[in-house]
């Protein structure tokens, strides 16, 4: 009867400190400060992964006067760091950023280009012609999310979770070529325009790539998972998102609106796109050469290493 009331038990559901921070608009060091004042109380999950429980302890802070007015302490204390900012330098870094990426989805389209003049992708129906044919649209998508940034359209982070399925979505298609469900979803892909469920092809894919690596996918994944759940916002038009496109300035110690940012965000904003679209790109990167390190020259393929492993340690 024990054994049956264990398994009858409600599951706690919890949320990591990372995504909580995201949805109530606070910094990560005020979730922190709930934790050590006690006002919530930390978890972790199966995989020791830092959590509060959603149903109790989120839920609370959702509707709390007092989590509201944090959330402001924490823009003003963020428009303050931005006010003592060398914009002119931020300008030219932003402009930078956007050329070395340029660049990388430039040279993913040149070593494109050169696998293709080997298949038939009016004809063929295989699962490398059906990653050739989404990464030229990976491609495209992306060269529209860099003109989008280089306007400073802070929307254009709505391209994001489109980039990364497409990614998924190519990797299913080579890494399961053998399972008979991938087999037949490919064969709806070119068939019958239905592609597999994004949710369904993260995890196959993900438990494909940690697969005799020191992470398993029970480590890897909840991270990935709030990692996209993230980027999701945007497409959904969360309260957040619709809120970023106000653009924030203190007067007389209290934030106020100065514009709406109907085309261009500001600046600062432009310039986390940016820095955020770096990850895009390295995923973008990655995904090719998982995608076509079989086929790909050797120099190209090195090349390509060498690239994303620079971006990796970028900032390290």
């Amino acid at each position: 009867m024990a054994k049956k009331n264990e398994k009858s038990r409600k599951k706690v559901l919890l949320i990591s400190l990372q995504k909580a921070a995201y949805i109530l608009n606070v910094s990560l060091p005020t979730i922190e400060e709930w934790i050590a004042e006690r006002k919530i109380k930390i978890r972790n999950n199966e995989n020791n992964i830092a959590c509060i429980d959603y149903e109790t302890d989120f839920g609370k802070l959702t509707y709390d006067d007092s989590r509201i007015e944090r959330s402001h302490k924490d823009i003003k204390i963020y428009l303050e760091d931005c006010s003592k900012s060398d914009i002119d330098a931020i300008k030219v870094s932003i402009n930078r950023n956007i050329e070395e990426y340029k660049g990388y989805i430039s040279l993913l389209e040149e070593y494109h280009r050169s696998l293709t003049v080997n298949y038939d992708l009016l004809c063929d129906k295989t699962e490398v012609v059906a990653a050739l044919l989404i990464y030229l649209k990976i491609i495209n998508i992306s060269h529209m999310f860099i003109l989008s940034i280089s306007e400073g359209i802070n929307s254009s982070l709505i391209l994001v979770r489109t980039i990364d399925e497409a990614v998924t979505l190519a990797q299913y298609f080579i890494l399961l070529k053998d399972d008979s469900t991938c087999q037949n979803d490919l064969k709806r892909w070119y068939h019958l325009e239905k592609s597999p469920s994004p949710s369904e092809c993260r995890k196959k894919v993900m438990s494909a790539l940690t697969s005799g690596t020191p992470f398993t996918y029970e480590q890897v994944f909840p991270l990935s998972d709030d990692i996209y759940q993230i980027k999701s916002k945007s497409v959904h038009h969360s309260f957040r998102d619709c809120n970023e496109l106000l653009e924030l300035e203190i007067k007389e110690e209290s934030i106020h609106i100065k514009e709406f940012c109907y085309k261009s965000s500001n600046v600062f904003r432009k310039d986390e796109i940016i820095e955020y679209f770096s990850s895009i790109i390295n995923s973008v990167m990655q995904g090719f050469i998982i995608c076509f390190k079989d086929i790909l020259e050797k120099e190209k393929l090195d090349n390509l290493v060498n690239i994303t492993t620079g971006i990796s340690f970028k900032d390290s």
